[in-house]
């Protein structure tokens, strides 16, 4: 039940706000190519569901091709994951939102399909479009990862140097990778 209900979720109520806004669809993630930018919204069902409830959370980010192709030597693949992006946000840390606190939505059968769905499709629709719409250039994107100190892990350090460097603040993100080496 989980997966099936999720994705009759997925196909009422998210696909289509996210059609409308120029979003494919790969199974509970959607990609939007933009001026060399790939925005991402990524449904993500959550391990721990059973026969009873269904929990999803949603994560948004933005994947900028010419970083990836600078950092992995390669070209940014099929389907863009919020994984691969920088800078990526759970639903409940996207600026905007900012309750501080993962936000997950859980369905308890099919009778809640309408009133979770129609609540996650505003959220997407109120809150995660508007972030993505507003990254159009590698400098919109170096302005939305700015200040936030997710960066941990030496992937992210590295495409954000990289991302830095690219968006005309060459000394900063030199100073990043010189500090990383």
């Amino acid at each position: 039940m989980p997966t099936t209900i999720l994705k009759q979720l997925s196909s009422q109520h998210i696909a289509p706000v996210l059609r409308a806004a120029g979003f494919a669809k790969h199974r509970l993630i959607w990609n939007r190519c933009v001026d060399g930018l790939v925005h991402v919204v990524h449904v993500q069902a959550s391990r721990w569901n059973d026969a009873d409830e269904c929990a999803f959370a949603i994560s948004v980010g933005v994947s900028v091709a010419q970083v990836h192709r600078i950092v992995w030597g390669k070209e940014l693949p099929k389907v863009v994951r919020e994984e691969d992006c920088l800078p990526r946000f759970r639903y409940g840390y996207l600026p905007g939102v900012a309750i501080g606190k993962d936000v997950r939505w859980k369905l308890h059968g099919e009778a809640d399909i309408e009133r979770v769905g129609s609540e996650a499709a505003r959220a997407i629709e109120e809150n995660c479009l508007p972030v993505l719409d507003a990254c159009r250039s590698i400098q919109d994107v170096l302005e939305l990862a700015e200040g936030y100190d997710q960066w941990k892990q030496v992937a992210e350090k590295l495409d954000y140097a990289v991302l830095t460097c690219l968006a005309g603040q060459g000394d900063s993100g030199r100073a990043m990778l010189d500090a990383m080496e």
